[in-house]
């Protein structure tokens, strides 16, 4: 928010009783005079009864300094007032980022400032620390507070939380640069519920490698966390001397007769707006069923006598009842008979047998007697690699018993 010209602005936020608090912010400060003041309060108010803490600066010196009001509630700000070590800085006119913690595991406080002009913000090299013992005595509520005896603006502001110390750097760093020179990409956009079952994005940032980056990303589309692709962490870091981090997705296979489906990662806090948008791809079974608006793999929408899954198979549209196909005899010689069927080569998740009988009641799969006859099935590709629909044909061979006079196939698809 800002310009705030003068006065205080309270934002409510989740109050915490354990772990670590990180505030943020860029200052941009028009005159060098007068107080900054920005912390938390348990109540919406300047008062300091209930504890507190401010980041910033008072009238009584221009320095930069920490005010501890938890074991001090109730006193003015130069008795609260802890100084940043040394004269080297100034919190006047000008454009300053400020990072402040309240450690509840550990009892302390810290403040981090930064003009952008010397050295820089470092993780282990806190400006100002001090312990407490008592805390906020109301646990019940915590507020945000921005507040300015001058104009003042404030950008990027925000309130974080880590649960152990051991998150702590990680988020320290995340808050470093208001605007991360960070970029992502989609590296492997193409995967879905069968075949490549993995997606990919990939983090990207320019500029100083030193140090770890925290990139925080947000997903969109109309794919499902937790049902379409497995849980995201929603930040992804980057290691320090490195310039890109891999975000993996892991495809997750429903049964929802729902097509493809897209899921975009937008990176939060960035220079330039970043999103990048990967497909998760339906099933084949499934994906043809839904762009023909078909209710089921089992059912027959068109009424011709031939299973919405079998159309699929064969490369027919079972919305169309001029749209068909089946197994025709191709020829019966000497216990050899043979028969063609067309495949869709999208067909890839089905699978197909084709059975024989010899009185069109009883049925069988190669390998199998009828306790007369057995008989061995193969089946091979007749029709050119660019042909879609393929052409199959199916040779069974009588190899045990006397050659029927007839044999009957049929083509069975399940899921």
């Amino acid at each position: 928010p800002g310009p705030i010209v003068a006065g205080d602005l309270f934002y409510p936020i989740q109050p915490a009783t354990s772990g670590s608090i990180f505030i943020s912010a860029t200052v941009a400060r028009d005159a060098a005079s007068t107080w900054t003041a920005f912390g938390l309060r348990p109540d919406a108010a300047e008062g300091t009864a209930a504890g507190g803490v401010d980041f910033g600066r008072n009238t009584a010196a221009t320095g930069f300094a920490l005010f501890d009001y938890m074991d001090h509630k109730g006193a003015s700000s130069g008795t609260a007032r802890k100084p940043a070590s040394g004269s080297g800085y100034p919190l006047t006119a000008g454009t300053y980022r400020i990072i402040g913690e309240v450690d509840y595991t550990g009892k302390t406080l810290r403040a981090w400032m930064w003009d952008g002009t010397t050295a820089s913000l470092q993780f282990a090299s806190p400006l100002v620390t001090e312990s407490f013992t008592t805390g906020f005595t109301n646990t019940n509520s915590l507020h945000l507070r921005l507040g300015s005896g001058v104009a003042t603006t404030w950008t990027d502001v925000k309130v974080r939380r880590v649960a152990t110390s051991g998150e702590r750097e990680a988020l320290f760093n995340s808050l470093v640069s208001p605007a991360s020179p960070a970029t992502i990409a989609a590296t492997d956009a193409d995967g879905g519920e069968t075949g490549d079952t993995t997606l990919e994005f990939t983090v990207t940032r320019t500029g100083d490698l030193s140090q770890p980056l925290t990139v925080q990303y947000t997903t969109a589309g109309d794919a499902t966390l937790g049902s379409d692709f497995a849980t995201l962490s929603g930040s992804v870091v980057i290691p320090a001397s490195m310039a890109s981090a891999v975000i993996p997705i892991q495809v997750l296979s429903d049964n929802e007769i729902e097509g493809d489906e897209t899921l975009t990662l937008t990176l939060q806090e960035v220079a330039e707006p970043s999103s990048a948008t990967v497909t998760i791809k339906d099933r084949p079974l499934h994906a043809y069923l839904h762009a023909n608006a078909l209710q089921s793999a089992g059912g027959d929408d068109d009424g011709d006598g031939i299973s919405n899954i079998l159309e699929f198979y064969m490369g027919t549209r079972a919305n169309d009842p001029s749209s068909s196909a089946g197994v025709v005899a191709a020829s019966a010689e000497g216990g050899i008979f043979k028969a063609r069927f067309p495949r869709s080569k999208a067909a890839m998740d089905v699978e197909a047998t084709v059975e024989w009988s010899t009185d069109l009641v009883h049925w069988f799969k190669s390998g199998e007697s009828n306790g007369t006859q057995e008989a061995a099935i193969i089946r091979s590709v007749i029709s050119p690699p660019e042909e879609n629909p393929e052409n199959i044909e199916a040779v069974l061979t009588i190899t045990t018993g006397p050659a029927p006079s007839g044999v009957f196939l049929r083509l069975s698809v399940s899921e």
